[in-house]
């Protein structure tokens, strides 16, 4: 009985994570096609040879 309580916590806890709104991270890599940030490709700074 106890075992069914806890997984059922366990589910309302992920229900209650997918309610969360997705951090600035993860809008901008939904808007640059998906993925991840590691997914995406280096940043402006990268392309440009140090000083």
């Amino acid at each position: 009985m106890s075992e069914t309580a806890a997984h059922d916590h366990e589910l309302e806890v992920l229900e209650d994570d997918q309610n969360v709104p997705p951090r600035p991270e993860e809008q901008i890599a939904d808007a640059l096609g998906g993925g991840t940030l590691d997914d995406t490709e280096p940043p402006v700074e990268a392309d440009f040879p140090a000083p």
